[in-house]
């Protein structure tokens, strides 16, 4: 029988625990490699998403930016219709609900619905006339006519009180002040037997020490974020706009 000595032997443990060892080391490379593989395709994955989501949004901007351009150059002018229509139909929104309809439509029925946290001004535009029946019970609503520039950078619209006998013009920008505050439950402003005209809002121009201040409703959501140097109505006044606008308000431009 042939011994093989203690050196020999103590070497081929060694030599086999090597082999063990780089197989346990490329087992576990390849585990990691396959997990970076699982974790870069989820990476794509999500990256797709992200640009798909982005490319919605420059779409959506991009239409805002459009209706935004024309409505700043669209006088609020009062239309006329040529002949008595006939009504018939319900056209109804409710906050933050875009209005994009571009035919003129004769309703029975138009009603806007939003919750209002306060009673401080803030705006408002709608594609119908209302009359001063249709929101004395519940609101004010005011002309814009002037701008009050403050000392820590905000802007005051000025405004005239709309009253008896008095009507607003279709897509025209105002200032609007709900009587009572309830941020859970919507108020409702409603026209019976209207015209809804095209979603082209208009915009409301004052020049002040050289300066244009214009006005201009919307009636899609605008995020300033991708839209700077624009401002909104919060408190009363008008602020540098951060965040977001939803449909049927008005921003303010300067030039």
């Amino acid at each position: 029988m042939t011994t093989v000595s203690q050196p020999i032997q103590s070497e081929a443990l060694a030599f086999l625990d090597a082999i063990e060892q780089d197989k346990a080391n490329a087992e576990r490379r390849a585990a990691e490699m396959e997990q970076a593989n699982i974790d870069l395709a989820r990476e794509l994955a999500d990256a797709n998403d992200t640009i798909a989501k982005h490319e919605a949004t420059i779409a959506q901007q991009q239409a805002t930016i459009a209706q935004m351009e024309a409505a700043s150059q669209q006088p609020a002018v009062d239309p006329k219709p040529d002949t008595e229509p006939t009504y018939s139909g319900t056209l109804s929104y409710s906050d933050p609900t875009p209005y994009v309809n571009q035919t003129k439509l004769n309703v029975s029925l138009f009603a806007y619905a939003r919750k209002y946290k306060t009673t401080k001004w803030g705006t408002l535009v709608l594609p119908v006339a209302l009359d001063y029946a249709d929101w004395k019970e519940r609101f004010e609503i005011a002309e814009i006519v002037g701008v009050t520039v403050n000392a820590n950078g905000t802007y005051t619209a000025k405004r005239k009180v709309l009253g008896e006998g008095s009507s607003t013009v279709p897509n025209r920008p105002y200032l609007l002040r709900a009587k009572t505050a309830n941020a859970n439950t919507a108020q409702v402003i409603k026209k019976q037997n209207c015209t809804v005209f095209p979603a082209t809002p208009a915009a409301v121009k004052i020049v002040v020490d050289g300066k244009t201040f214009r006005f201009v409703g919307s009636y899609l959501p605008i995020d300033f974020s991708v839209l700077p140097g624009h401002y909104y109505s919060s408190g009363g006044n008008f602020v540098s706009a951060t965040g977001s606008l939803n449909p049927m308000r008005v921003y303010l431009e300067i030039s």
